[in-house]
This record gives C-alpha cells, sequence and structure tokens, in this order.
C-alpha cells in the first residue's frame, strides 16, 4: 500500500524502519508507474538529507541497471509488486537509471526553503518580488549586522516605548524580549499575518489588543470606590473598632485617621493604596483572616456600643471586593501599556531590517516562508502559482513530516485545498514520526502531523500505515528504549507505542555470543555528589578567594564520569566485536574508537570529558564551541604576538618563556624573577621594572637566546604583516618540531594542523 502510486499516504513509523528507504522505493513505483522525472517533487529539511535521498534513488536506479533478472524480480517485489508485474517491468526498472539521466528536467529533492525559494523565483512581476536575491543561513548573524546602526537613532516616540519595557523588565530582560527568543524576530510569520488580519478588519494592532482587554477602558475601580457617598463613615467605623481592638489593631488605627484625613481634603486612592492594602490582603493577595473571625476585643467592644458586628466586616469585605476588582484594572492597563511599547518597537525593528536585507539584496528562512505564504493568500498570485504547479508537479512526497512547521504545512495545504474535485489533485505521501520532533526551537510542531492525516484523509483518501518495528536496535537496545518510555516518568502528552524489532546479527563469526546475538545496554552507576565544605576564611578576599562550589563539585563529578566512560570504552575495545559492511555484506570486525559516540547534556562539560579521553589514550573529535583560538598552542602563539606589541606584559611573557617555543624550566623561571628584584632594588626611583627587562639584560645563555629572539621578532614586527611574521617565527625557532615533541602521541597531528591553521587565519 505504501509503495502503491493511485494512493496518497500518510506512514508513522518509528525510528530505523526504514522511513526513507520507503520514500525512495515509492519514487520507483512511480516511475515505473510512467511518471515523468520532472512530475515528482521531493521535499525534506535540511540539504544533507535531500542529498542523501537523491544519493539513495540514483544508487538504486544504477544497481538495477546492472543487476541480473532474478536480481531485479526480488528487489521489485519487495517494493510491492507481484511476481508477474516485476517480470513485465524488467526492462524498464533496468532502463529507469538512464532515463532518468537523460530527462532534461530531473526530479526535484529539495529542502522546503530550497523550493519556496524556486517559487519566489516563479512568482509574477506583479506580486513585486525582488529578484535576484541570495539567502543568508546566518540569520542570527544576519539580525546583528541589519540593526546594529538602528539604536543610535531612536525617535522620542520610539524612546519613550523603549522606557515603558526599561521599567518593566531592566535592561538584560528587555534585550531578550526585542531581540531574543521571546521576539517578533522569531515570530515574523504569525506576526506578519496578524498585520494583515488587523487591516482586514481596519484596526491597528493595539486597537486587535484592546478588544481583549474588557477592563481597559473601565474607570479605576478603587478611585471610583474611594469617592463613592458613605466611605467617610466606613473610614470612621473602621477606626472606632480598630482603636478598641488586639494591641496590633490599636497600632494600626492611627494610619486610619491619616486614611480619613487624606479623604476629607479630597486626596487621591492611588496615593495610599499600596500601605491602605495591608488593612484588608496579605502579601499573598489572600483576604485577611481577622476580616470573617473578628478579634475577641473588638467583639467586646460593639457589644458594649450596641454595633452590628456584620456592618465592620462587610465594609472590610467591600475593600477587599474594590481591590481585586482594581488588580484586574491595573493587568489590563499594563498589559496594554506594555504590549503597545513591544508592538511599535518590533514594527519598527522589523521594518528597520526589512529595509537592511532589501538594500544588501539578501533573505533569510523567515523571508522565503512568510514571502510564499503571502502569494498563496493572494488569490491573483495564488492562481497564477497553483497553474504553474498544477502542471508541473503530479507527485508530492515529504520526508521527517514531524518537523514540518505551521507556516510549511499552511502553503502546502493552500496548494492542494485550490484543486477541484475532479480527481486532478497530486498524489501525496507523507512519512515521518512524531516522537522525533525535535525542531521546536524552529516553530516545528508534531501537532501538525494528525492536522495533516485528517485533512488528507477526508480531501484525499489517503491510507494511514503506522509502523512501530525497527531494523536499527538490537534487542536489548530495543527493551530498554521501550523500559524508558513506557514509564510514569514520561509526560502523559507524550504519545509512546512499544517498539519491536526485527534486527538480526550476522550469522557468521560471532554471533553465538550474547552481547553479538542480542545486543547490549549498560547502566553506569552514578557519581556520588560530595558537596564541599566552605572552611573559614581568613585574611583579605585576595589572600583566599571564594570559588564557586557548586561549579567546583560540577566539574569534578562529570570528569570522574569521564573517567568511568573511559574504562568502558577500554573494556569494550579489548572483548567486543561490531557490526560493518564492505560490498554490502555484514561481517564482525573488532570495535575501534570511531564506533563510539559520547552524547553530553551541556557544552559546558565537555573539557572534563576531552580531559577523561585524553588521561585515557583514546583519540577523540569533539564538537566543543570555541575551536583553534582557544586551543592551547595558539594561545601560546597569541600571548606572544602579544609581548611583541607590549613587551613589558609580565604575564603573557611568562606563558611564551613557559611553552614549547622556548621551555624555560621552572629554575630559570625563578632565575628571571629574582633578577627582576635585583633591577628594581638598583633602579628605584626608576619606572617599575618587568621581566622582559631582566630578560634582556640577564648574563644567562639560554635566557640570552630567548631575549635575543624575541627581540629580534619585536623590531621585525614593526616592519612586517602578521603573517610574514608568523612565517619567520615558525623557522626560526622550528616551533612545529618544538610543539610535535612536548604534544602526546594521540593529539600531536590536531595540534600541528592547529598551528599551520593558524598561520593560515593570519593571512587571510
Amino acid at each position: 500500500m505504501a509503495c502503491n502510486p493511485n494512493h496518497s499516504v500518510i506512514v508513522s513509523a518509528c525510528a530505523g524502519s526504514g522511513k526513507t528507504w520507503l520514500l525512495v522505493a515509492r519514487m520507483v513505483r512511480l516511475l515505473l508507474a510512467g511518471a515523468k522525472p520532472q512530475e515528482i517533487l521531493a521535499l525534506t529539511f535540511t540539504r544533507k538529507a535531500a542529498q542523501e535521498m537523491r544519493d539513495r534513488l540514483y544508487g538504486l536506479l544504477e544497481q538495477f541497471s546492472q543487476m541480473t533478472d532474478e536480481q531485479l524480480i526480488h528487489e521489485l517485489t519487495i517494493r510491492g509488486l507481484d511476481g508477474a508485474q516485476a517480470q513485465k517491468l524488467l526492462p524498464l526498472a533496468r532502463a529507469l537509471y538512464l532515463t532518468v539521466l537523460m530527462s532534461p528536467q530531473s526530479i526535484v529533492i529539495d529542502t522546503f526553503h530550497g523550493w519556496f525559494g524556486r517559487l519566489l523565483g516563479a512568482a509574477p512581476i506583479s506580486a513585486e518580488v525582488q529578484p535576484g536575491f541570495n539567502l543568508r543561513e546566518d540569520a542570527k548573524r544576519l539580525q546583528e549586522e541589519c540593526m546594529q546602526d538602528w539604536w543610535g537613532d531612536l525617535s522620542a516616540d520610539l524612546k519613550k516605548h523603549y522606557d515603558v519595557l526599561l521599567k518593566e523588565f531592566g535592561a538584560f530582560e528587555t534585550d531578550k524580549f526585542l531581540m531574543g527568543n521571546y521576539s517578533l524576530f522569531k515570530q515574523r510569520g504569525a506576526w506578519t499575518f496578524f498585520l494583515a488580519s488587523c487591516k482586514a478588519k481596519g484596526i491597528s494592532p493595539v486597537e486587535a489588543l484592546a478588544q481583549c482587554l474588557p477592563n481597559l477602558s473601565l474607570p479605576n475601580p478603587l478611585e471610583a470606590f474611594w469617592r463613592r457617598p458613605g466611605t467617610k463613615e466606613d473610614l470612621q467605623v473602621m477606626f472606632d473598632c480598630f482603636s478598641n481592638g488586639t494591641p496590633t489593631q490599636k497600632r494600626d488605627a492611627p494610619f486610619i485617621q491619616t486614611v480619613i484625613n487624606h479623604h476629607d481634603v479630597g486626596g487621591s486612592m492611588m496615593e495610599i493604596a499600596d500601605q491602605w492594602q495591608s488593612y484588608f490582603l496579605t502579601k499573598a493577595m489572600a483576604p485577611l483572616k481577622d476580616i470573617t473571625n473578628m478579634s475577641s476585643p473588638m467583639q467586646k467592644y460593639l457589644a458594649a456600643t450596641g454595633g452590628d458586628p456584620a456592618q465592620i466586616t462587610s465594609i472590610r469585605n467591600a475593600w477587599v471586593d474594590a481591590y481585586e476588582a482594581w488588580f484586574r484594572w491595573k493587568n489590563d492597563q499594563d498589559a496594554y501599556a506594555i504590549n503597545a511599547a513591544w508592538f511599535a518597537m518590533s514594527e519598527a525593528m522589523l521594518g528597520h531590517m526589512q529595509k537592511a536585507k532589501e538594500s544588501m539584496r539578501v533573505r533569510d528562512f523567515d523571508d522565503l516562508e512568510i514571502g510564499v505564504s503571502q502569494l498563496m493568500a493572494n488569490p491573483e498570485n495564488a492562481a497564477y502559482l497553483q497553474a504553474r504547479l498544477d502542471a508541473r508537479y503530479n507527485h508530492i512526497l515529504i520526508d521527517e513530516f514531524q518537523d514540518t512547521n505551521p507556516l510549511q504545512w499552511q502553503i502546502l495545504r493552500a496548494w492542494l485545498e485550490g484543486y477541484g474535485q475532479d480527481g486532478s489533485r497530486p498524489s501525496v505521501f507523507i512519512v515521518g514520526d512524531p516522537k522525533q520532533s525535535i525542531y521546536r526551537f524552529r516553530r516545528a510542531d508534531p501537532r501538525l502531523f494528525t492536522s495533516a492525516k485528517q485533512f488528507l484523509e477526508s480531501t484525499m483518501q489517503a491510507q494511514y500505515l503506522e509502523k512501530n518495528t525497527t531494523r536499527r536496535n538490537a534487542d536489548a537496545i530495543n527493551d530498554a528504549v521501550n523500559d524508558i518510555f513506557l514509564t510514569d516518568a514520561v509526560p502523559s502528552g507524550y504519545v509512546f507505542s512499544k517498539q519491536d524489532t526485527d534486527w538480526k546479527a550476522p550469522l557468521e563469526g560471532i554471533a553465538d555470543q550474547e552481547f553479538a546475538a542480542m545486543g547490549e545496554a549498560m547502566l553506569l552507576p552514578l557519581i556520588e555528589r560530595a558537596e564541599q565544605d566552605q572552611t573559614e576564611r581568613t585574611g583579605s578576599a585576595l589572600d583566599n578567594p571564594i570559588e564557586d562550589s557548586a561549579l567546583t563539585v560540577g566539574v569534578q563529578q562529570r570528569y570522574w564520569e569521564g573517567q568511568q566512560v573511559s574504562r568502558l570504552i577500554h573494556h569494550v575495545l579489548s572483548t567486543r566485536q561490531v557490526i560493518d559492511k564492505k560490498d554490502g555484506k555484514e561481517y564482525w570486525r573488532p570495535a575501534r574508537a570511531s564506533d563510539f559516540i559520547l552524547l553530553v547534556k551541556r557544552r559546558a562539560y565537555l573539557p572534563q570529558f576531552e580531559r577523561a579521553l585524553r588521561e585515557a589514550g583514546l583519540a577523540y573529535d569533539s564538537s566543543r564551541i570555541g575551536g583553534l583560538l582557544n586551543t592551547l598552542e595558539i594561545d601560546d602563539l597569541i600571548a606572544l604576538l602579544t609581548v611583541l606589541v607590549s613587551p613589558r606584559h609580565d604575564l603573557p611573557l611568562a606563558q611564551v618563556l613557559r611553552s614549547p617555543i622556548f621551555s624555560f624550566t621552572e629554575q630559570q623561571m625563578q632565575l628571571l624573577s629574582s633578577h627582576v628584584g635585583d633591577i628594581q632594588s638598583q633602579h628605584q626611583a626608576q619606572t617599575p621594572s618587568s621581566w622582559w627587562d631582566a630578560l634582556q639584560s640577564s648574563f644567562d645563555a639560554p635566557i640570552q637566546k630567548a631575549a635575543r629572539y624575541l627581540e629580534r621578532w619585536r623590531s621585525l614586527g614593526e616592519v612586517l604583516p602578521v603573517h610574514d611574521l608568523l612565517d619567520l617565527i615558525y623557522q626560526e625557532s622550528n616551533l612545529r618540531v618544538s610543539y610535535a615533541v612536548a604534544s602526546q602521541n594521540l593529539a600531536r597531528a590536531q595540534v600541528l594542523a592547529n598551528l599551520d591553521a593558524f598561520l593560515e587565519l593570519a593571512l587571510n
């Protein structure tokens, strides 16, 4: 059913179940059914995935062209054809590779954004789409480039809006609110269509916001309650009761008299609202208990004077109601002010960024999605695009549909809804797994899988298929996955069905051993978090600086975890074999370091795991942020350049002397340090001497040699470009050899490559 070109199909399948294989098989069946290459549109989310899909298809068709009849019939039958059909289609299947290669127009296998770019390029002139733009994938950097000249010239109105946000959030949160993950830069699509909706209704965004705030147009309810007739009499009742209440109430009574006097002179309630609130509400905004449970002294006073206890209770409850109404009113006022400021700032910023991108003739991914959405939303442009799309694509295939965002699905749905009921709609094949949706930060929404399923079933009679059998994981791995995801610890909203596995170990080799037949899942023991007690501090802050104990404990904990993992890797390397494939045939071979992948939750702890792997003699490739300029050898070279520019900068000079460039011993450093003191004592009236001075005036032969090199390089640095200077230093100091000798065997190639890369960086 999944490969049948006559049906639209939605496939939900777990990881390792062969979704991409199925999608390629579907393309093969479409070609065998007579579809022309250019009538097929296959979309995915990354260039890498698109290239893999393309490689698989063309690789399979090439294999078809070289297979025997028996082999080819087998391949066609596992893709849904019966024996008779496969036999009949043998010549066509064998010729598919040549047919596709010779086709003037190839199968369109592209990313969503690549396809959107094609659609914008095909837009009619009336759509006023800027032609010849370049796509920028570095959205964050592009945003910074476009906005760097915006902040210096804010209008008076925008400054007022900015001050509103500053007052509410502070500088750091305001920056995140306007430029970061909370900003409309991350929700440009939603904002664009919200603006269009407001425009269609003839209202502004702030007017639309006002319609959602029922208390916005009402007068201040607390002020109105304060001005109502009878307020002074009520206050007098409260003053009399509090004056004859508990000691605490008696202490609070004078402020009630102050409130009465404030009312007599026509003062505003807002001037005393915060302090007056404490007479009715707790800090948690709950009514005070003594409103309903009146104190005994107050009850005795009312009984003696013939007063009604219900009166004081009613008065205070009325104030509670007034304050609660004021809170709701104030929330609406604040929400309006903050959002109005946010709207104004964001609209101006987005407009500035759009103009900057137009002047640079660039676009980002959001521009492509929004641009195509706007084209499809315009009836005239939509009809034009619809005609072009209808004439070209008869079959649509989408891989990893769980990573679709609402705008992308809206575009596809608008296209499909544009067809009539005459059967002219293209066939649609969607494959994915909602459980694998990991691009929420790109606005991917796994719920769209259900929406697409319902739409395609109702409008195109699509068939829904589900598969929870993987071919990737051994039994032990699969059982571990089920044990984890079927526990109560997983949120109820995360839908997970028990997975099965069809994985089988190769029969030849060591399949008789349990780890080979069933696989292994190991749970290493937790490393105990040993909190460190802070010792009593003595002296000044500089004598014994405080360390962040939580960070120190965490770092040590990760290092011990890394040691534990390193021991396990060595154990696996010495006792296990793994499955590999050669010439299409699986076989067992000894495990090697490149078979392992170590996933760490936080990038900040990667150095601790790297350290543990290094000490265990295990080679690794890390994605740690920092790269070239954060390596030790390049840090030494940066220190050297710093010294050549500022010779009397002692700290980088000490680093250079101790580095493999000069390899000073501890004794030589101590000798140089004592010489600094000697020079200082001899020239008390002069500027304090530096290590550079001590280096240049030393009589020690090795120190003199280093001094001559550094002075020569310093003088050449005044006339040579940085690259030429570094190239000379590399040659004269035999720098690569020095670092090669000082490096560990595992790190040597990387160190030398870093040195070469730094030299190239200086040239560029």
